[in-house]
């Protein structure tokens, strides 16, 4: 039996499609955030220092483990969170073949020190705790799709329901989605996200390829208008299970006037992710941090969670002095 790490970026054409074809690949082309287009979108928001950097682990030149990432050289973690380990594998096996392939990344970066950033799990700890640097907890909030939507609804903050009346009652609301994408619809709230950001914060290409990631249905926007104009919304990405919570924005003078612009969209996002068949809407890390506008943001972002789950991240170093 032989195994072999390869990098991603260095397989040729014929590689990459065999890849693409296996079922860590096909899971990878489906997921939310690590889909082609999503990666497209990644590597315009963040520029040619972000790569394709994903290993991937062959058993007799059948990829059977992978650590994706898409991050700067010398570094494993995606887009700047952690990253985790894939496989298909029966638990027996998982458990030999982590090993394997911790001991093999070990020797496969020898020319420099690889820092990575994981999600720690018991055998991945077991496996590098020598080689851990750092062992940090993460809050992460999500929404349970399962549960029945009486049962989302009394979950929200108290302190939220008059706000979401509010929202359902003032709000002229819609879903832009693959079946009725309009491009207009869109630019309003890539130019609302401009003027709520006092700036131009990233380029129109990276704005296509979201509007691209509408199309190809692994996306929708939740607009919302005020007499006719519109002064909120809420893009999010999403796959047949998962759905994530990506880019706000509303019109801060109407926020400033105690209005509440945003809450409203995302419960029907939320609503719009289980009617799609989702199962889990994550909202995201909630840890509170230094900064008062993310703490700010958690707070928001909770108000509506059924969930909350600690997920340790961990440091490892690979290669190099290891």
């Amino acid at each position: 039996m032989s195994f072999e790490v390869k990098n991603y970026q260095d397989l040729n054409k014929e590689q990459r499609e065999l890849f693409r074809s296996s079922l860590i690949g096909l899971s990878e082309s489906n997921h939310f955030m690590r889909n082609g287009h999503a990666m497209a979108y990644f590597q315009e928001y963040h520029g040619p220092s972000f790569a394709n950097r994903s290993v991937i682990l062959y058993r007799n030149a059948t990829p059977v483990m992978m650590i994706p990432a898409f991050c700067k050289k010398g570094e494993l973690n995606f887009a700047g969170q952690a990253t985790n380990i894939v496989s298909f594998l029966d638990l027996d096996n998982r458990y030999k073949l982590t090993r394997t392939f911790l001991k093999m990344l070990k020797k496969h970066f020898t020319s420099s020190n690889v820092v990575a950033l994981l999600v720690s799990e018991p055998i991945l700890l077991q496996a590098t705790f020598a080689s851990v640097k750092k062992l940090l907890p993460a809050y992460i909030a999500s929404v349970n799709l399962e549960l029945q939507d009486a049962t989302l609804f009394n979950n929200i903050r108290k302190s939220y329901k008059p706000l979401l009346n509010w929202g359902s009652r003032s709000l002229d609301t819609k879903i832009i989605d693959c079946s009725n994408i309009d491009y207009a619809e869109f630019e309003e709230f890539k130019n609302l996200h401009f003027k709520s950001s006092g700036r131009k914060t990233r380029s129109d290409v990276s704005w296509d390829l979201q509007f691209e990631l509408i199309k190809k249905d692994k996306a929708f926007l939740v607009s919302a208008k005020l007499n006719s104009d519109l002064v909120s919304g809420c893009y999010i990405m999403h796959d047949e299970k998962t759905a994530f919570y990506g880019v706000a924005a509303s019109d801060r003078n109407l926020m400033s006037d105690k209005h509440a612009l945003n809450h409203y969209p995302l419960y029907l996002g939320i609503k719009t992710a289980k009617e799609k068949g989702c199962k889990k809407f994550l909202l995201g890390d909630v840890t509170h941090t230094a900064e008062l506008k993310s703490n700010s943001i958690a707070f928001f972002k909770i108000g509506f969670a059924t969930d909350i789950k600690i997920e340790e991240h961990m440091t490892v170093v690979f290669g190099g002095d290891d």
